[in-house]
């Protein structure tokens, strides 16, 4: 938990268009700069890491006073996101939509005080950046918060947070307004279905081999709805994961998150780590039927086939930035398991070359590739052409950039985007020439089943209204399909052999286990 108030804190956020860095610090007005031509807001987060790892000393202490080596990774730095706009500058190319328009294409905070909670072990601790003779300073700051704690919350006067303590009582928020609200597609089921075929020519015409569409489902709020945080801690219960986090950047833009998916992690002596998802399934109703659908995403073809690609592409990513012979793959395809759904993870590994950042490591891995497809550059074009709008903070990346070099990001899924008028969601799913239109569709009512439920409890709204399907379901445990769903299942295989996928497929392993 942090904020940037500290002696030495500020906020930057970045206009991808405009190229333009407005740059605000406590009690004083915002300054706005332009970046130089060739210059990217990737290199300017890097110079400010530098310059802040010079002429400091980070103490680090409990509420009790006592020096500790931290159980965790963040150490003060930069805090905040890098918008899938953001791609521009990580690829070096041109694209229709430059700008996401209603939010930064890119926030950071830099957090030189913070408090950590250990919600399992109980443990909590504050930590600062000191700079030199700032000792006194630092201590009173420490014993304020030791205070605060020890009280065991906020002192008479301080601001008072809305914590939901139970998930019973969420359903009562939203009835303050009468007026129920609607989420509503960014793209309606028949237009997602058209895209997929779209997606699907594109590759039996050879230019990718798998594309991440997405689509986005969003709301409008008025100002007298709950706050953006009320909505997280209903999140953080129905829907806990690994990288769960909120930021708050302003009035207006507030992120509330539940993703699963780590982007990258670096550590302080370069150890890069990468965790990209790829194969999706609801949890089961049951014991029985939760271990059948466990088993059976684990020995999915077409989920294991885009988890290899992606795996592939990253490792491409990697052997660019890495030193020789460090990229590997420790787990491949392994199934985990999370509140709402099981997930097909694997784990691709490198070593940073040493005249690199992880800011550059994260610059050239950009956006992430399960949330693109491959080849990632042309696949990314192909997508700007069918989404036909920007994606915002949705498919970007969150999370920190530690002054000592470290950092660690998630992929932004499962999660809400307040921007002030209203709050957005964004899900969707990679297309192969296995893929199903039908089921593709199911899976992306899926992933929002992650953050839906909590902004109908929390706001009063209604989910969107179910559009008729053009061909109807079938699940995997027995029902017989109707005529028209084999012969679309039928017409996917054909392109699948025309494609020549097994073949992809089979190489790409090939050369996996070459390696």
């Amino acid at each position: 938990m942090g904020c940037a108030d500290g002696p030495h804190s500020f906020k930057v956020t970045y206009n991808a268009s405009t190229r333009t860095i407005t740059e605000s610090r406590p009690q004083s007005q915002s300054t706005t700069s332009t970046l130089s031509p060739g210059d990217t807001f990737f290199a300017y987060l890097a110079r400010i890491v530098q310059s802040h790892n010079q002429g400091h000393q980070i103490r680090t202490v409990t509420v009790e006073g006592n020096d500790v080596v931290l159980p965790f990774g963040f150490k003060g730095g930069l805090v905040g996101y890098f918008g899938y706009e953001m791609k521009g500058e990580s690829l070096g190319a041109k694209f229709q939509h430059e700008s996401a328009g209603n939010t930064p294409d890119a926030a950071f905070m830099f957090v030189d005080r913070f408090v950590v909670f250990d919600h399992i072990e109980g443990g909590v601790w504050a930590v600062a950046i000191e700079w030199d003779g700032e000792e006194g300073r630092t201590k009173e700051w420490f014993e304020g918060i030791g205070q605060v704690v020890r009280d065991g919350g906020c002192r008479e006067g301080d601001p008072k947070v809305n914590v939901v303590r139970s998930v019973s009582d969420m359903p009562e928020l939203g009835k303050a307004d009468e007026k129920r609200r609607k989420f509503s597609y960014r793209h309606p089921r028949a237009t997602y279905l058209s895209n997929i075929a779209k997606t699907q020519t594109k590759i039996n015409d050879g230019e990718s081999y798998e594309i991440c569409l997405t689509t986005q489902l969003r709301c409008s709020l008025p100002s007298s709805a709950p706050d953006a945080f009320t909505f997280y801690t209903h999140l953080r219960k129905t829907n806990p994961a690994p990288y769960s986090a909120y930021l708050a950047f302003s009035s207006t833009l507030h992120i509330a998150s539940s993703s699963p998916e780590r982007f990258m992690k670096v550590d302080a002596d370069g150890m890069m780590d990468m965790k990209p998802i790829k194969g999706t399934v609801a949890r089961g109703a049951t014991p029985e039927e939760d271990e059948r659908r466990r088993g059976a995403l684990g020995g999915n073809e077409k989920d294991r086939a885009e988890n290899l690609m992606i795996v592939d592409l990253i490792r491409n990513d990697l052997n660019t930035i890495s030193r020789p012979n460090t990229v590997h793959v420790p787990k491949l395809m392994a199934v985990e398991s999370y509140a709402t759904v099981h997930q097909l993870v694997s784990t691709i590994r490198g070593h940073l070359r040493p005249e690199l950042t992880a800011i550059d490591a994260i610059m050239r891995s950009f956006p992430p590739g399960s949330m693109t497809g491959a080849p990632k550059l042309r696949t990314v074009e192909i997508m700007e052409e069918l989404e036909g709008a920007p994606r915002g903070v949705y498919s970007g990346v969150l999370g920190w950039i530690g002054i000592d070099g470290a950092a660690e990001m998630s992929v932004v899924i499962r999660t809400a985007v307040f921007d002030g008028k209203g709050v957005s969601v964004g899900a969707g799913g990679a297309i192969i020439a296995l893929s199903n239109d039908v089921e593709e569709w199911k899976e992306v009512e899926t992933k929002l089943g992650s953050c839906l439920p909590s902004l109908t409890a929390v706001y009063a709204a209604d989910g969107p209204d179910p559009e008729p399907s053009t061909v109807d379901r079938f699940e995997a445990d027995g029902q017989k399909p109707d005529p028209s769903t084999v012969d679309h299942f039928k017409t996917n295989k054909n392109m699948h052999r025309s494609c020549g996928w097994t073949t992809i497929w089979r190489s790409l392993k090939k050369q996996w286990e070459a390696s």
